[in-house]
């Protein structure tokens, strides 16, 4: 399902290709293609097609993710992997009361239940006509239950991020339209809430589009030790900032839904419109914007957790040639404490790259993704597995199948 166009016109999602893959043949490096393995490619049907989440990762090395179109019917899959590189299709969604087009990371609860969202279906004609989307379950036969079906009104709609576990058993998220349904009328600016396995859901936080925020986007949310939940909004904020709209917000609620704003963006070098959620580490908040910066490429940033508000740019991309463009992915760290972006754009190919920012503020791009068999535009938030020491991730784009062009790639890189 394309993204709506409220969200949509926010900002692109693809920059054109500049380089064929014979070009990406001679370019690419030996250590990147030493450290780089395509663990799976998509064909659309019957698999799936597009990921745009995250991966999540078991002790065993498997791997479990969703894609946003493909599978059986087009309305995207549930899928697991392995680090050797088979692939299986869990659960493959009709379109209609059990969901459509998941764009969010699953989380996997110590039995291996997988928990999800969907952006649409769920059987009601809201939200642009295709369903408000729903919060589902899939048990380790592959059974989906649907825990809660968005109507698009007070209780939010098209939830595009995952699940992250909140308090007393219930699962936190946040939905992009809906709560306030007079803020960016019809639609309503978005809601953070809680649901539980009962199918209860409550509402934390209702976004009003000024200085609090409105519409947040991509990533699960953050939640600390004492329950306090981090996330960003794509627009509000400082109204000075694309007025009178603002341009984005880094938000904390407390475990008792009073509501405080980390950061403000202010457009231009600071950056603007954040995607992505924010990686909670050592006490510091960490994220990405997809545009802005001193050459409009996008930045990484880092946010105090508390205390005085204190943002950094950590880099903004542009910089250097060739060094990505567009994150729309948030920020992964290794056990070294090394940054991990993911590019949609940008990169020696022109189809995104893989950015590392290490422990002295560095930025190196280790690996360029070429399409052609790689795959190409990646968008999701790299995870770092700890069975293989190496970060696994997606390509919402490109690939090679047997029977001709992919429909984007499971990957890992290991240093």
């Amino acid at each position: 399902m394309p993204i709506p166009r409220i969200i949509h016109q926010l900002f692109s999602l693809r920059a054109m290709a500049v380089v064929c893959a014979i070009a990406a043949a001679l370019m690419a490096t030996p250590m990147a293609l030493a450290q780089f393995d395509v663990l799976y490619t998509f064909g659309g049907t019957p698999d799936g097609a597009s990921p745009y989440g995250s991966l999540v990762t078991d002790a065993k090395g498997n791997v479990y993710g969703t894609t946003s179109g493909g599978g059986t019917l087009g309305f995207g899959s549930v899928y697991s992997g392995t680090l050797s590189g088979k692939e299986k299709t869990i659960y493959t969604f009709a379109g209609g009361n059990d969901g459509a087009y998941p764009y969010g990371a699953l989380l996997r609860d110590a039995k291996g239940n997988l928990y999800g969202t969907t952006s649409a279906g769920g059987g009601a004609s809201g939200c642009f006509g295709s369903g408000c989307g729903t919060v589902f379950k899939i048990d380790v036969h592959g059974k989906e239950t649907v825990l809660y079906r968005f109507k698009g009104g007070t209780d939010g709609g098209l939830p595009y991020s995952g699940l992250t576990m909140g308090m007393k058993g219930y699962f936190y998220g946040t939905a992009s339209v809906g709560g306030n349904l007079s803020c960016g009328a019809p639609m309503g600016c978005g809601v953070v809430y809680g649901i539980n396995l009962s199918g209860n859901q409550v509402i934390l936080h209702t976004f009003n589009g000024g200085s609090d925020g409105a519409y947040p986007l991509y990533g699960s949310l953050a939640v600390d030790a004492q329950f306090n939940v981090y996330g960003t909004t794509q627009k509000g904020g400082d109204g000075s900032c694309n007025p009178p709209n603002g341009c984005g917000t880094v938000f904390k609620l407390s475990k008792t839904n009073k509501l405080s704003i980390r950061w403000r963006f202010k457009g231009g070098k600071d950056g603007s419109f954040p995607a992505a959620g924010v990686l909670l580490f050592n006490n510091k908040l960490y994220g990405t914007t997809p545009v802005g910066g001193t050459f409009d490429n996008g930045t990484v940033y880092d946010a105090t957790l508390g205390g005085p508000l204190v943002k950094d740019t950590l880099w903004m991309y542009g910089k250097h040639k060739n060094d990505g463009a567009t994150p729309l992915g948030g920020v992964t760290i290794d056990p070294l404490g090394n940054l991990y972006v993911p590019t949609e754009a940008g990169g020696t190919l022109g189809y995104g790259a893989l950015s590392r920012i290490d422990t002295t503020g560095k930025e190196s791009v280790v690996h360029n993704f070429n399409f052609s068999d790689e795959g190409g535009v990646p968008v999701a938030q790299t995870t770092y597995d700890a069975v293989c020491a190496c970060l696994v991730g997606t390509t919402l784009e490109g690939g090679t199948t047997q029977n001709g062009p992919g429909s984007g790639t499971v990957w890992k890189w290991k240093r």
